[in-house]
């Protein structure tokens, strides 16, 4: 073939004649031969040549005339030529002829089965409208679109049989296609020809292939964009980047009457952020809001909502943003709270539905803290609540009766450092992007800090001095220590009592069991009075509350402590511990509590008559009893005759040796810090 090939060459070249080709011919060949710019003798000798090889002379006298005269000898046009009558042989694909995809080519269907191909090329989707302007007698045109591998793009048309009919092949994507035009059966030819006149509408999209999750392409925000949902199951994807948390409009508009265009957003990693969202009839606009919790990227696909519909016309797509004025997402989760300062106002929003915000408050003080949102956009019901440092419920949910309304939450803080603020909509169920004003204020108690609650958490306080108290919250209960030096009287008294206490107080000892019992004033706001009888030297404890766990009040009151000590033997003086007596000198005591019973020892150096003088303070009725060291008694309890008297018994003693007296208030129901006074005189 080579050999062959030099031949068909020299004969344009050097002007074999047709004898001499002749020869060569010892196989079948198809031998096409091109003059260019010949003279006439020239001309017939390669017209007689290709005539002698079977084939066919083409002449050529320009670029253009050579250009053509190339297409049609070896059906493979140069480069940006197409041809307008169809070029044999032109049955194989890869021999399809270029035309124009806005033109017209004529070709015939001379033998039964023959197919004829087409070839174009197409910068983007959309639609090839094949319109048989002439149709021979006998002939049905049918065509089907194949892509660049050969597959199958676009499958056989209904034949035509009626010139002026149309087909509309449908280009999924940018690439080169053939068209095959047949006979519909395949079992009609006719050697008139046809004619073919070709419309090409490119896709609006110029943005494929985005069809893959993987493809999506850059949307600038505010920056609308054309594009088409062609072929029927075309779903686009892009890519929005925002620098901040906020609400992202995503319109379709305009929009072909075929199409029900819908968008779906994904976060990047793939989850759904919205589902399928659009309009309820094909054709018209689509606008979606879709609530960006965090900054960072997301894709959103458009498609037709059945996926059944295809349009080559334009959609109009854009993408805008506004941003929440909210400075502290994200903080949907505890761990990312962010610290607030006391008494300034912050721009907050609830974005999106189920949004939840948290907020650290930190305070130096126990104290009252009060929270509020105002200026809360129409939809929304802001509910707050607030959260220990270890995060269990301090209060509650909070939240006003309508939506749109303020929100004002009290809460009292027990202890100073961090607390945990969690916002939303009542419901979960409404977002804004419009804000709303979140303010938070502390009024510190002038108490110290640090707990008090338990008995064990019991601040100290001096046994005469002030101390200034509040309680909060509600069930507050303040444990104040003093140290008694010896038995006596404590003075315990709660004034300038907010209006909405009524102030409760008890003592206990130091087991922590109850040595005086709550006591109340009549009314809310009144002073509290205990006088408390301390019966030996020790720790005491003092409770201090609201009468019925029911009131609280960040305001104030002053707690004074008085104390008056006993005096003479210093408790506790029981039996098997008296107090030693000297004959003839004055001792003196103090019965404190109501039931004290004091215990005295003197010795006696030789028989003879004694005397017991028990003198009675003003507010005690004085008794005293008399036994010997074996426990016998000697005298019987002797009383006074009333409240500031004496009494007075003798006894005669027959041999020296020792007596004890015991002492108490005559009915064990008085106690007194002012003294009583004992004497044993005699021999």
């Amino acid at each position: 073939m080579r050999r062959l090939a030099s031949r068909l060459a020299a004969i344009a070249v050097f002007g074999l004649t047709p004898p001499i080709l002749a020869q060569e011919r010892s196989v079948a060949i198809d031998i096409r031969i091109i003059g260019f710019s010949v003279d006439d003798a020239t001309r017939q000798q390669l017209e007689a040549a290709a005539a002698a090889g079977g084939g066919q002379y083409y002449s050529a006298e320009n670029q253009a005339e050579l250009t053509s005269a190339i297409s049609a000898a070896t059906g493979i046009a140069a480069a940006g030529a197409t041809v307008s009558d169809e070029v044999e042989p032109n049955q194989p694909v890869s021999r399809a002829n270029p035309i124009d995809p806005n033109g017209t080519v004529s070709g015939t269907l001379h033998d039964t089965g023959d197919h004829d191909h087409f070839r174009f090329a197409a910068d983007r989707s959309g639609t090839l409208t094949v319109t048989a302007e002439v149709v021979p007698d006998g002939v049905d045109i049918a065509f089907r679109l194949l892509d660049g591998n050969f597959a199958v793009a676009h499958n056989w048309t209904t034949p035509i049989i009626a010139a002026g009919s149309a087909a509309v092949l449908e280009v999924p994507r940018a690439g080169t296609y053939t068209l095959e035009v047949a006979d519909g059966g395949s079992n009609a030819a006719s050697p008139a020809p046809y004619r073919l006149g070709f419309a090409w509408a490119g896709a609006a999209d110029g943005n494929e292939p985005n069809n893959r999750f993987s493809e999506a392409i850059d949307l600038a925000l505010g920056s609308p964009i054309e594009t088409s949902i062609f072929p029927e199951d075309d779903v686009d994807h892009y890519r929005v980047t925002v620098d901040h948390h906020g609400a992202l409009t995503l319109t379709a508009d305009p929009v072909p009457d075929t199409i029900d265009a819908r968008f779906f957003v994904f976060t990047l990693d793939g989850g759904t952020l919205m589902n399928w969202t659009g309009p309820s009839e094909a054709g018209q606009p689509t606008e979606v809001v879709v609530d960006l919790a965090r900054p960072g990227a997301y894709v959103i696909s458009l498609a037709d909502g059945g996926g059944n519909a295809a349009d080559v016309r334009p959609i109009g797509v854009t993408a805008s943003f506004t941003p929440s004025p909210d400075p502290f997402e994200p903080n949907n989760r505890i761990s990312e709270a962010a610290a607030i300062e006391l008494g300034e106002a912050y721009t907050l929003t609830i974005l999106p539905e189920d949004d939840h915000d948290f907020l650290r408050i930190d305070v130096e003080h126990p104290g009252e803290l009060t929270v509020s949102a105002t200026s809360v956009p129409a939809n929304i019901m802001v509910a707050m609540r607030l959260l220990h440092r270890d995060y269990d419920v301090l209060r509650g949910w909070t939240r006003p009766s309508a939506d749109g309304q303020d929100t004002l939450m009290v809460v009292d803080l027990p202890y100073a450092g961090p607390y945990f603020l969690e916002l939303a909509d009542s419901g979960d169920n409404a977002r804004s992007v419009e804000p709303f004003t979140l303010t938070a204020t502390h009024v510190p108690t002038p108490e110290a800090a640090g707990s008090n609650g338990s008995f064990a958490e019991a601040w100290s306080i001096p046994l005469d001095g002030e101390t200034v108290l509040t309680i909060l919250p509600e069930d507050d209960h303040d444990m104040l220590a003093v140290e008694a030096p010896r038995e006596g009287l404590l003075t315990i008294t709660a004034t300038d009592v907010p209006a909405a206490l009524d102030i409760a107080l008890q003592v206990l000892d130091a087991n922590n069991t109850r040595l005086y019992s709550w006591v109340r004033p009549a009314s809310p706001g009144q002073d509290t009075l205990l006088r408390a009888e301390l019966p030996v030297a020790g720790r005491y404890v003092i409770e201090v509350a609201d009468s019925g766990d029911n009131g609280r009040s960040v305001q104030p009151f002053r707690l004074i402590t008085t104390f008056t000590s006993g005096s003479g033997p210093v408790e506790p003086d029981g039996l098997d511990a008296p107090t030693m007596l000297t004959l003839g000198e004055p001792a003196t005591g103090t019965i404190m509590p109501e039931d004290d019973h004091d215990f005295y020892e003197v010795a006696i150096g030789s028989p003879g008559t004694v005397t017991v003088s028990v003198g009675s303070p003003p507010s005690l009725d004085m008794a005293f009893r008399v036994f010997n060291s074996d426990g016998g008694t000697l005298i019987g309890w002797t009383r006074a005759g009333g409240a500031g008297q004496v009494a007075l018994g003798t006894l005669d003693v027959e041999a020296a040796g020792t007596l004890i007296i015991e002492v108490a208030d005559n009915g064990d129901n008085a106690a007194s810090t002012d003294p009583y006074n004992v004497t044993v005189s005699g021999p």
